[in-house]
C-alpha cells in the first residue's frame, strides 16, 4: 500500500527535518553570540562597541524565534511519533529510492528455468491452489501441462467440475462434472453429493480407514460465478451455505489426505476466488498474465500481501519487466507462482500449437462410488495406476519425449517478443473493451489508453482508428461524429 499521501499530510517527516534544520541555525546564533560579546568587550571604539551590542540583541532575538520553533516542531514530531512502523519503514525506504545504486551492484536479471520449476512442482506440489487466470492469458495451457508432468511423477485422480465446456486432454469424460450456465436442483443435489463423496476419502485417509495411494486433484472452474448463481436463484441458495461448508473443509483439511482443491476464477483479482480468512492462508497462488489478455492479474498480485509479501516486492516487479520481454507470441503465457518454493515469475514453457494439442493428462477413472455420483449410473472400472516414471532431471526434448509429444524442429525464427498485435486481436481487444463500458464513448486515444494489450503494443495510433473505423463500417459499433473538424470521433459499442 502506498502511504506516501498519509505521510505529507501527518507532516512527520517535514517536521523532523526542520527541526534538524533549526537545531543547526541555533548552534551557529550562540556561536555568533559569544563571538560578538568577545570581540565588543575587547575593543575600545564606543561607536564600533554600541554596533556589536545591538548585533548582540539582534541574534538573541533570532535565537529566542529559534527556540519557539523548536519547540513547535519537537510537539509535532512528538504527536507524530505514534504513526505505525509502517510509516517509518515509507521514510527508510524513500531515502534508499533517493540514492543512486553503485554500478556494480546493476547487473542481468535471471528469471527462472519454467520447464525445471514445473517438473519440481510435478513432484512436489502438494497444496491448494488459488488460479487467477483472465480471458486469453493461457489458464488451459498451463493446467494441462502442469497436470501432464505431475500425472507422470506420481499418480493422479483428476475430477473437475466446470460450466463453460472446458476440455482436460486424457481425463475421462466421466470424471468431468458439468454444470449448465444456470445449475438446476438436480444439478446442485449432484454436486453436493459429488462434494460429499470427496470428502469421505479424505476422512477416511484422515482416520488411517484408506492408504493414500493416489492424489485426487479437484478442480472447481470459475468457482465463484457458479457459487453466486446458485445463491442468486430462489429455488437453489438454500443449497448454498452447505457447499461453502464442503469447499472451505477440503481446503482446510485435504493436504494431509492426498486431496488437493485447484480455485479457478477467470478474473485478476484474489477476492475473486470466493474464499476468505483463515482458509485463503491455506491457498499457494498462481497468477496467468500475456500480451493479449493484459498483465493486471500479475500486477495485482504484487499489492496482495498474501500473495507478494513486501519484501519480495521489488524483486519480483524486476523479474516481471524481464520475463515479459521473453515472452515469444502476444498469447505465450507468463507465470506468477509459489507453487514449490519462494515466488518466482516466469514465461510459461513455449510450445507451438501442434506440440500443445498433443499434451494427456494421465489421469485414473474416479473411483466406484464418485462414478456413480458422477454418472448418476454405477460403472467398474479397474482403476490401474498408469506407470510412474521415477523423477528425473530432463532436457526439454527428453520431458517432450516423456509427455508423449512431437517435438517442432527448433528455430531461431521464432515470433518477436515484442510482435505486432494482429488487426484481429486489435478488434477484439476494441470489442471487448467497448462492450464492457457500453454506456460510455471513448476516442481511439482513450481506448488504446485503457486496454494493457494496446498500451504495451507497438500498435500505432493510427492503426487503432483504422480498426475502429472499419467495425464502424461493419455495424458493429457506433461512431458519433466530432462537434468540430479539429476533433476526433469517439466509438461505443452497439
Amino acid at each position: 500500500m502506498d502511504l506516501s499521501n498519509n505521510y505529507e499530510k501527518a507532516g512527520f517527516y517535514q517536521a523532523f527535518q526542520y527541526r534538524q534544520s533549526y537545531q543547526r541555525q541555533q548552534i551557529a546564533v550562540l556561536a555568533a553570540i559569544v563571538a560578538a560579546t568577545v570581540i565588543s568587550s575587547a575593543l575600545c571604539s564606543p561607536e564600533l562597541t554600541y554596533a556589536m551590542i545591538l548585533g548582540t540583541y539582534l541574534l538573541v532575538g533570532y535565537g529566542e524565534s529559534l527556540t519557539d520553533k523548536l519547540e513547535m516542531t519537537r510537539r509535532r514530531v512528538e504527536d507524530y511519533e505514534a504513526v505505525s512502523d509502517e510509516a517509518f519503514s515509507q521514510i527508510a525506504y524513500n531515502d534508499m529510492l533517493s540514492q543512486e545504486l553503485p554500478a556494480e551492484t546493476v547487473g542481468p536479471v535471471a528469471l527462472t528455468d519454467g520447464l525445471a520449476y514445473l517438473q519440481r512442482a510435478a513432484v512436489d506440489w502438494r497444496a491448494h491452489v488459488g488460479l487467477l487466470a483472465p480471458t486469453d492469458t493461457g489458464k488451459s495451457s498451463f493446467v494441462t501441462l502442469l497436470l501432464s508432468l505431475t500425472s507422470r511423477k506420481r499418480p493422479i485422480c483428476v475430477i473437475a467440475v466446470e460450466a463453460k465446456g472446458a476440455d482436460y486432454p486424457g481425463v475421462p469424460e466421466q470424471n468431468i462434472f458439468r454444470l449448465k450456465a444456470r445449475p438446476t436442483l438436480a444439478e446442485i443435489k449432484q454436486l453436493i453429493r459429488l462434494l460429499e463423496g470427496v470428502y469421505a476419502i479424505a476422512q477416511a485417509r484422515a482416520d488411517k480407514r484408506a492408504a493414500i495411494d493416489y492424489q485426487l486433484i479437484l478442480i472447481l472452474e470459475e468457482w465463484l460465478s457458479v457459487y453466486n448463481t446458485i445463491k442468486k436463484i430462489d429455488s437453489l441458495k438454500k443449497y448454498a451455505a452447505e457447499i461453502e461448508s464442503y469447499i472451505y473443509t477440503l481446503v482446510g483439511m485435504g493436504r494431509g489426505c492426498g486431496v488437493q482443491v485447484v480455485l479457478v476464477a477467470q478474473s485478476n483479482v484474489a477476492d475473486d476466488l470466493g474464499v476468505s480468512g483463515s482458509v485463503r492462508s491455506n491457498l499457494r497462488y498462481t497468477a496467468l498474465g500475456s500480451r493479449l489478455g493484459g498483465f493486471d492479474g500479475v500486477e495485482n498480485a504484487f499489492l496482495n500481501a498474501r500473495i507478494v509479501p513486501p519484501s519480495r516486492r521489488d524483486d519480483c516487479k524486476v523479474q516481471f519487466d524481464a520475463a515479459i520481454k521473453r515472452l515469444k507470441t502476444n498469447r505465450h503465457p507468463l507465470v506468477l507462482t509459489n507453487l514449490v518454493g519462494q515466488l518466482e515469475i516466469f514465461p510459461m514453457p513455449y510450445f507451438s500449437e501442434s506440440e500443445l494439442v498433443q499434451l494427456q493428462i494421465q489421469s485414473l477413472p474416479a473411483n466406484d462410488e464418485l462414478t456413480a455420483i458422477l454418472t448418476d449410473s454405477p460403472k467398474d472400472f479397474a482403476g490401474e495406476s498408469p506407470a510412474q516414471p521415477e523423477p528425473t532431471e530432463s532436457t526439454r526434448l527428453q520431458i517432450l519425449t516423456e509427455l508423449g509429444i512431437n517435438p517442432e524442429p527448433q528455430s531461431d525464427n521464432l515470433p518477436d517478443s515484442q510482435g505486432q498485435l494482429t488487426i484481429s486481436d486489435i478488434e477484439e481487444l476494441v470489442l471487448s473493451f467497448l462492450e464492457s463500458r457500453s454506456e460510455e464513448n471513448f476516442l481511439a486515444s482513450e481506448i488504446k489508453r485503457n486496454v494493457r494489450a494496446l498500451k504495451d503494443s507497438r500498435v500505432p495510433l493510427g492503426a487503432i482508428e483504422k480498426v475502429c473505423e472499419g467495425l464502424v463500417t461493419l455495424n458493429r459499433i457506433v461512431r458519433i461524429s466530432p462537434a468540430t473538424d479539429r476533433d476526433k470521433p469517439r466509438y461505443m459499442a452497439q
